[in-house]
């Protein structure tokens, strides 16, 4: 037995809506808090010739080579939404978090590609650590900041920051 195609398209409108709703909900709530929302695919769709490792020069930084709407991003607050793969558990206690890398894929998966240096922000929280949020999104808000991180030899592991404020569990 079938459903009419008007109760599927009807159900599939429902369906729709709800979707859009819930997104603009929480939207606005990023907003309201003064927060905007930013996007992944803003610091990440661009090409970017890094040789791999990408050992630090402090006469030419990386960041030179970032396109000019990503650079503008340096200082400001936002709402970023991804995977933590965490760096840096709590001495304490295990399941809360001191510093991870946000994705926007999933930890383990690369969908057909290996990460560049955009593709990754390192979060450290900014007071107390937060809970663990695994295999689902998590929302951080807090500043972001195009600054190089260098590891002790001299290589550019990623190149943005967020001093966290707060993360949430996404959907």
């Amino acid at each position: 037995m079938h459903a009419p195609a008007s109760t599927l398209l009807l159900l599939f409108v429902t369906g729709l809506a709800l979707f859009l709703a819930d997104r603009h909900v929480r939207d606005e709530a990023a907003v309201h808090k003064g927060l905007e929302r930013l996007s992944f695919s803003t610091i990440t769709d661009f090409e970017a010739s890094f040789e791999e490792p990408l050992s630090f020069d402090p006469a030419h930084p990386p960041i030179e080579a970032l396109p000019a709407h990503v650079r503008a991003l340096h200082g400001q607050s936002f709402s970023l939404q991804g995977y933590m793969q965490v760096l840096e558990h709590d001495e304490e206690d295990s399941d809360l978090v001191r510093q991870f890398l946000l994705t926007e894929q999933a930890p383990g998966c690369c969908s057909g590609h290996v990460p560049r240096l955009q593709d990754y922000v390192l979060v450290t929280m900014d007071g107390a650590p937060t809970e663990l949020v695994a295999l689902r999104t998590c929302n951080v808000e807090g500043r972001f900041t195009v600054e190089p991180w260098v590891d002790e030899e001299g290589d550019v592991l990623v190149l943005f920051r967020m001093q966290a404020t707060r993360v949430r569990k996404g959907r």
